[in-house]
């Protein structure tokens, strides 16, 4: 074989050596980024043993809020057990609401209204008690009219009584009447 041929051949195979070469490396490049792409498409949480991925596995700044389900992440994840040594003890409370005790109730002697007459009683409960509720009594034999029934004062924890008023009107018998105011202590 000549000098020339001999050239020819070395250049020629070095030329197809060297197209092949780059060949070969575009197509293992072309595969390499096709075939990561495509394994990390493939990649899902089905295939991660669970308690795997750790912080080292995951980029700062890389998972948001959109990535977490609701209520999924609580405060004890973020920060840890927060709860510190009990504090000083407070000042005693008050010891709840005010409330009434029915303690009993006074009366009138009977009084006799005569037709056309109105009879006004004033009951109270004495004792710092007071009063909650009243009213009256009436003979079977009259009909009276109650005029008002009320108690006397205006504050529910300072009404010392009741007032009762009553009217026999004309062309009615006599009738008899007993007011009553029911008492309370005030808690």
């Amino acid at each position: 074989m000549s000098k020339d041929m001999r050239n020819h051949l070395r250049t020629t195979g070095a030329r197809r050596g060297l197209a092949s070469l780059l060949v070969v490396g575009a197509l293992g490049t072309a595969l390499g980024v096709t075939g990561g792409a495509q394994a990390a498409a493939l990649i899902t949480g089905q295939q991660i043993k669970d308690g795997t991925v750790t912080n080292r596995d995951v980029r700062n700044a890389t998972v948001t809020g959109r990535d977490v389900a609701d209520s999924a992440i609580t405060m004890a994840d973020i920060v840890g057990d927060q709860t510190g040594p009990a504090g000083p003890r407070g000042e005693q409370g008050r010891t709840g609401q005010t409330g009434l005790e029915v303690v009993g109730s006074v009366s009138t002697e009977p009084q006799l209204l005569s037709p056309g007459t109105i009879s006004n009683a004033f009951l109270t409960c004495g004792d710092g008690r007071v009063a909650i509720g009243g009213g009256l009594h009436a003979s079977a034999a009259g009909q009276l009219q109650l005029l008002d029934s009320s108690p006397l004062g205006s504050a529910p924890e300072s009404r010392p009584g009741w007032v009762v008023r009553a009217y026999n009107p004309p062309g009615r018998p006599n009738a008899t009447m007993v007011a009553y105011a029911v008492c309370a202590e005030v808690r």
